[in-house]
């Protein structure tokens, strides 16, 4: 039986390659070329479709007498590992919140000392002018400087004093901000057969928000945003097909749906 499929695969395979279609009698043997190819497939289906069936039939009876055991072993794995994820994902839970109180805490405190020095520069600032400004009002009731020079003076000395209170904001603002974060870890153990792992997922909502997004990105001109939001946004293309073979035409295709090539065949 084996001899004769192949060898009647080869004399289709020489009449396939062979054939040459440059008129209507060439074209009407192409076609009939096709379908004795498709009788010689349902043919070789025929006579070795009963032993697939037989041994499919078998691996299926196999299965199934297979599952009868490993089935109800995985219910249980399940029920031991929703245990294990829950505790774990609560434990994950308590470390985040910590962390958080942790590094909340720890920016409250650099932020009232920022402020408390903030405060003590600019006291010690205002202080030093008035020193400087009374110096100066002695210089000139002394005589050994003019009014004009003392009015100048004076304006320096205040002068100084603001930029020694615009630097002490500035540097009291840093110190609030750049606070090292501390990272609070769970104490879910490392065990052999159990992945302590995290996994992330996400929930589409609302999907037109995204387009919106992208749309005002690019009336923007704010090109990074508009290629991170693009990732997001996918062209359906079964839906592009459909629209194809229901409008058979590719001029009126392409008019309507941009960015999109229409092309036919045969």
């Amino acid at each position: 039986m084996k001899v004769s499929i192949e060898q009647g695969l080869a004399a289709l395979r020489s009449q396939a390659e062979a054939i040459v279609v440059a008129n209507q009698q060439d074209y009407i043997e192409a076609v009939q070329i096709k379908n004795a190819v498709n009788s010689y497939i349902k043919d070789v289906k025929a006579k070795l479709g009963p032993g697939i069936a037989s041994a499919k039939e078998h691996l299926d009876f196999l299965k199934n007498d297979m599952a009868k055991y490993i089935t109800p072993a995985e219910q249980l794995v399940g029920i031991v590992e929703n245990k294990r994820i829950r505790w774990a994902e609560e434990e994950k839970r308590k470390a985040e919140a910590e962390q958080r109180r942790i590094n909340e805490e720890n920016r409250r405190i650099a932020a009232v000392k920022a402020e408390e020095e903030r405060k003590e520069r600019e006291r010690l600032a205002a202080e030093q002018r008035e020193r400087e400004r009374k110096e100066i009002e002695a210089a000139k009731r002394a005589g050994d400087i003019g009014k004009r020079e003392a009015e100048r003076m004076k304006k320096e000395a205040d002068a100084k004093a603001e930029r020694e209170r615009i630097l002490a904001a500035e540097e009291a603002r840093k110190a609030a901000e750049n606070v090292q974060e501390v990272s609070v870890k769970a104490a879910v153990p490392v065990v052999a057969g159990a992945k302590n792992q995290t996994f992330y997922y996400a929930e589409i909502q609302k999907s037109p928000l995204i387009l919106f997004a992208y749309d005002e990105a690019i009336r923007k001109g704010d090109k990074e945003r508009a290629a991170f939001l693009s990732q997001f946004i996918m062209v359906d293309e079964q839906a592009v097909g459909a629209f194809a073979r229901k409008t058979k035409n590719n001029e009126e295709a392409t008019a309507q749906v941009p960015g999109v090539r229409f092309y036919s065949k045969g």
